[in-house]
């Protein structure tokens, strides 16, 4: 056998899929390395499954779907037999994987009981079905004309493109290979009758080629020992899995009531500290009004003084004309300057009161923000704690270990760190 590193990348089957197609609804085969195994007692429907789907998803020879190639009108019995429906519809479909390249193509089947015709169609897509492309809305399978909107623009070949649709299948898959002797050896093989004219129509193989096909045989009994092994460690780690899901559930609860409990918190110091900052706000507006206004007092206290000193240096002040009228006027300016001077006085007492009260915000707006950022603090760390840290109880064997399980069993916190708070500053 050649080595699977030595072997080119190549397209091999990744899944398949039934839609009301027989006695299947909507089912989905899930082929593991390419290849797929199908189990259950005679007459289930397994060999019908493999009908559908290899060589005629390959050659859309509707001829020739049995594998004994003598029957006619499979497609009309797979859709009439059974069904109450006057116009049953499904899809069979194939995807094939390369690496990250996906590949769906298959057929839609239409059947008409009052006619007694079927009708197909035939579609090649990179989409996935089932997770791109959705071949079922509502449990009934979309019409020819919805699915030709859903790939546009890529074609859908109907019943008589065919041949095209062949063409374009095989440059995508086999970069336009004939492949028709392929499909003509995997029919002779899958013939239920092929051991009555063996020699006479299968072709020669080599030995090699023998013993390859030979070898998976040989290492069935060591796989069936492996799978029983998987087995086993599936059910251990179904127990860990549900013993853990339990505690986990618990921890989260606690954490996330702890959580909740800290954003209230969070939110009153948040509504705290606007209140404090309206009032720092408040008070320095209060202040710079204090401070206007003892300017204006300050100058008016000038103005008088100088209307004083002017009016004693006047001549007439001096020579004593008019002497008891500047009197008195000196008299009034004198009181109105002391009333002035008490003005002040009072506004200078309540603008150290402003700059005191500011002060006595700042203080206390600076205490809440203290406050505010050791309830953050205490905040973030309860956030970091919602982590799930713990590890699970049980180790599996490293015999069993696949690398997933080495990759899940570091710890659950080992890339992760707390999240960075950001405190608001005045």
């Amino acid at each position: 056998m050649i080595p699977a590193a030595e072997c080119p990348a190549r397209w091999t089957p990744s899944r398949a899929g039934i839609i009301n197609v027989y006695q299947y609804g909507d089912e989905t085969l899930d082929f593991c390395g390419g290849r797929l195994l199908l189990r259950e007692v005679n007459g289930s429907g397994k060999s019908t499954a493999m009908n559908m789907l290899l060589p005629f998803l390959l050659d859309a020879d509707t001829r020739r779907i049995d594998a004994a190639g003598e029957q006619s009108g499979v497609l009309r019995a797979w859709m009439l037999s059974g069904r109450d429906e006057p116009q049953p519809q499904g899809y069979l479909w194939l995807e094939i994987a390369k690496g990250d390249s996906y590949l769906n193509f298959g057929c839609g089947i239409r059947a008409n009981r009052a006619t007694d015709q079927v009708t197909t169609w035939w579609f090649i897509k990179s989409l996935r079905i089932g997770i791109d492309l959705h071949l079922v809305e509502g449990r009934v399978p979309i019409s020819r004309d919805a699915l030709r909107v859903l790939i546009e623009p890529g074609p859908l070949f109907g019943h008589e493109q065919r041949a095209e649709y062949r063409v374009e299948l095989r440059r995508r898959i086999f970069g336009g290979a004939d492949i028709d002797q392929h499909l003509h050896l995997l029919r002779t093989v899958r013939n239920p009758r092929v051991g009555d004219r063996l020699d006479a129509e299968l072709p020669q193989l080599p030995d090699s080629a023998l013993d390859a096909a030979a070898q998976p045989l040989e290492d069935l009994e060591e796989h069936r020992r492996n799978v029983a092994e998987l087995a086993r460690t599936a059910e251990a780690f179904d127990a860990v899995h549900a013993t853990y899901r339990n505690y986990a559930r618990a921890e989260l609860h606690r954490l996330t009531d702890r959580t909740l409990e800290a954003a209230q918190i969070s939110r009153e110091l948040r509504r705290a500290e606007d209140k404090t900052r309206a009032n720092h706000d408040d008070a320095i507006g209060r202040r710079a009004a204090a401070e206007t206004r003892r300017r204006e007092l300050e100058a008016d206290v000038d103005r008088l003084r100088s209307a004083i000193t002017a009016i004693e240096g006047s001549e007439a002040y001096t020579s004593g004309a008019q002497l008891n009228d500047l009197r008195d006027h000196v008299e009034s300016l004198k009181r109105a300057a002391t009333a002035a001077e008490g003005a002040l006085l009072g506004r200078c007492a309540a603008a150290e009161r402003a700059a005191k009260a500011v002060g006595n915000a700042r203080q206390e707006a600076a205490t809440d923000r203290d406050s505010l950022r050791r309830r953050i603090s205490d905040l973030a760390h309860l956030v970091s704690e919602c982590l799930p840290t713990a590890r699970p109880p049980y180790r599996c064997s490293p015999l069993f270990r696949t690398p997933q399980a080495i990759s899940s069993s570091r710890p659950l916190n080992s890339s992760r760190r707390p999240l960075p708070m950001r405190h608001s500053q005045r």
